[in-house]
């Protein structure tokens, strides 16, 4: 059979210049025909994966409703009183399994790593704490702990050990709310607006709303 005028008159000068058939198949191609051997492969997004949400550092904390509460936050910690700093972060991401990672920086610079654990993620919003224990040979100063997701950093909170006695008079920090909480507080406070006709009978929705 021979080959369409568009295609004879492309491939008669490499037929005359050149003998490399990779040259031809590379014509062919563009006029159509598909490249055998070209394979696809995954390419790993950009940017960050998780997204912080909050941070919170605190002496205390408990389980309330399925979430962590934070029931004393504050930033700087009193030794030998206090025994502990508890860090709680909130992040969004994908649904699904995410290792997270925990690395506190005390005074003297150097990162360590305190510990970390797998969490199956079954909404895009979620979350994790640590706890680091404190003693009376905790350097005083100031720290940084950074929290990690998939090996991404994906947070950073700051808090101050001191070697002093804790202030009676100590200020709280308002307790934040859990989504629970929120929600129901939202529920609570929302109106239903009803479209009623002359005789009182539901007929709709006002237009406005």
């Amino acid at each position: 059979m021979t080959p369409p005028t568009q295609l004879r008159n492309c491939l008669r000068p490499l037929l005359i210049f050149s003998k490399d058939l990779r040259i031809l198949l590379l014509v062919v191609s563009s006029l159509g025909s598909p490249l055998r051997g070209q394979q696809g492969g995954g390419v790993a997004p950009s940017g960050p994966q998780v997204h912080l949400i909050r941070f919170v550092v605190g002496a205390k904390g408990e389980q309330r409703d399925g979430s962590f509460v934070m029931t004393e936050p504050r930033s700087v910690f009193y030794i030998p009183e206090d025994r502990e700093v508890i860090v709680y972060f909130e992040w969004e991401g994908a649904k699904g399994n995410h290792h997270c990672e925990g690395m506190v920086k005390g005074p003297g610079g150097q990162f360590a790593t305190m510990t970390s654990f797998e969490y199956n993620a079954a909404q895009p919003r979620f979350a994790g704490y640590w706890k680091m224990p404190l003693s009376d040979s905790t350097p005083t100063g100031n720290w940084i702990f950074e929290s990690h997701v998939d090996g991404e950093m994906a947070g950073q909170a700051t808090f101050q050990v001191v070697s002093n006695t804790k202030p009676a008079d100590l200020p709280k920090a308002p307790v934040l709310p859990t989504a629970a909480q929120i929600y129901k507080q939202g529920v609570a406070a929302s109106v239903s607006i009803e479209k009623l006709d002359a005789t009182g009978n539901h007929c709709g929705v006002p237009r406005d709303f």
